[in-house]
């Protein structure tokens, strides 16, 4: 009975011309069967080619996809080297990513902040730098087990540059002093030449030679000048012994002065920063890396310090009077000096508000149980010391 229904909707359909097989196939029992199965089998074929791989359950990560590492430069930690980046935090994740045969990328930030940011919108998959742990921070993203105890310093300025007979040469000339030796030497010539002068004139057993005859006179000023006494006969009688008397006292102004002056330019050399401590900087204008620690530590303590990109941008202005202080973190400053002893900076006063330095990572990060147990086992085998002493030395 189907079979009869089925044939005689067939031969009403075929009248159609060729719209009619189309419409047989697509009504036929065959069809709807091939139809079906090629809709399972791409259907298969886009899980197969187009499903994302799950990650295995270890947590290993994907040897496929390179990392995006992103640091800040901050010597020792971070530098530019001649064969790439170079450090200790980068000699460290350079180990794990080697250990894990992770492929990585590096992608430099200009500040500390900016760094952290992408670590928090997830640009990138880790952050190396000295990174300090803080409580806020560590809401927004987590970090690895602390490779580095630290703190801050404060940075002055030692004084100019160079060797220091430069430099103490270079304090006389900026307070003055060396204008003034220079009028006190053309006062000692002049008066040499117009002795002389006289001296040829009425001396009658006075040297002919003029040589002779300035060594004789500038002998009789220089002594007037350092002991107040000479053997020159008085010449112009009552004159004379007033123009003496006044030259006397003209000489001892002039040993007195000089004395004094070379004391006191020593004596301000030595104590030319009296910044010892972070109670100092009240007042003075202090320049800090720009959204570091350091820079928050300063503003919590009613301070109002100058962020700079970098260390180097902040010596540059230390030099030129632009700021009076640096506060950074202690191995970065110690670093500085100890790597640049000829800059004429100092380090002055303790370490203060203790810091651990860490690796950062986005909040659902793979990596961070294994960078940690890493970092711990470097810890643990003493390796992470030596590759401190090989960056700071071994202290004593």
């Amino acid at each position: 009975m189907k079979m009869a229904a089925w044939n005689s909707f067939r031969r009403k359909v075929i009248q159609y011309g060729r719209e009619d097989r189309w419409m047989i196939l697509s009504f036929s029992p065959r069809a709807e069967r091939h139809k079906w199965m090629l809709r399972v089998f791409w259907g298969l074929i886009c899980v197969l080619f187009f499903y994302p791989p799950a990650v295995p359950a270890s947590g290993n990560p994907s040897p496929y996809i390179p990392v995006k590492v992103g640091i800040y430069v901050s010597q020792p930690f971070v530098m530019h080297g001649e064969k790439g980046i170079n450090g200790l935090a980068a000699e460290l994740w350079e180990g794990f990513a080697e250990q894990q045969h992770i492929r990585f990328r590096y992608q430099e930030y200009p500040t500390v902040s900016a760094l952290l940011d992408a670590v928090h919108r997830g640009e990138v998959d880790v952050a190396v730098s000295n990174i300090t742990l803080t409580e806020e921070r560590a809401a927004r993203m987590v970090f690895t087990f602390p490779w580095y105890d630290s703190g801050l310093r404060i940075m002055v300025s030692g004084g100019k540059a160079g060797a220091p007979w430069r430099t103490f040469w270079s304090d006389m000339t900026d307070a003055g002093h060396i204008e003034v030796y220079l009028l006190i030497v053309a006062g000692i010539l002049v008066g040499t030449v117009l002795l002389t002068v006289l001296d040829r004139k009425l001396g009658d057993t006075f040297p002919a030679s003029w040589f002779d005859g300035l060594a004789e006179d500038f002998y009789h000023v220089m002594s007037i000048f350092t002991t107040g006494r000479t053997s020159h006969k008085l010449l112009f009688g009552s004159v004379g012994k007033i123009i003496a008397g006044i030259w006397m006292v003209c000489g001892v102004t002039v040993v007195a002065y000089i004395t004094s002056s070379i004391t006191s330019t020593m004596t301000a050399s030595n104590l030319q920063s009296v910044i010892r401590g972070p109670g100092d900087l009240r007042g003075e204008i202090t320049g800090v890396r720009a959204g570091s620690e350091a820079e928050k530590y300063l503003r919590r303590n009613g301070m109002e310090p100058l962020g700079f990109e970098h260390l180097n941008d902040a010596v540059v202005a230390l030099r030129s009077g632009k700021i009076q202080a640096i506060v950074a973190d202690a191995p970065t400053l110690e670093y500085f000096v100890k790597m640049n002893p000829m800059a004429g900076m100092k380090l002055t006063g303790n370490t203060f508000y203790p810091e651990k330095f860490g690796f950062a990572l986005p909040l659902d990060s793979q990596y961070t149980h294994l960078l940690s147990k890493w970092l711990i086992g470097l810890h643990e085998s003493g390796e992470l010391d030596r590759l401190k002493d090989t960056y700071f030395g071994r202290e004593t």
